[in-house]
């Protein structure tokens, strides 16, 4: 009894051929991918930021807003495009002012939002 090795079956050269032509542009498609080159597209897309907390009123939650914007950044170039410490400053000062409702008995007022409590969205209306 010892290790036996079976053979596959041989499969014609052209086949082979073709898949490892597949597979070259597959790691070449990967490694573009990879090294951060993208694919140039253009698109319309709306940005939004908002505060989820419960306690801030609905109105006044929609921190930033900005709709219809053609172009062919990717959405880290897009928030990269917005100043948020600068919309945090201002929005916090109204935040500030607003009662936090789970607590019934005192009078206790929410914190400021940081950017990790905000919500960065983009959406993608079409492609082109």
């Amino acid at each position: 009894m010892g290790i036996r090795s079976i053979k596959a079956p041989l499969v014609s050269t052209a086949v082979n051929w073709v898949n490892e032509q597949q597979l070259l542009d597959r790691v070449k498609n990967n490694n573009i991918q990879k090294t951060g080159e993208k694919k140039m597209s253009r698109r319309i897309v709306n940005i939004y930021i908002v505060d989820t907390d419960i306690n801030v009123p609905a109105e006044r939650a929609l921190i930033y807003r900005k709709e219809n914007v053609f172009t062919d950044a990717t959405d880290q170039e897009l928030l990269f495009g917005i100043n948020i410490p600068e919309l945090l400053t201002e929005y916090n000062k109204f935040r500030i002012t607003v009662r936090d409702k789970s607590f019934k008995q005192e009078q206790i007022m929410l914190e400021p939002a940081r950017i990790g409590d905000l919500q960065l969205r983009i959406v993608e209306i079409c492609k082109f």
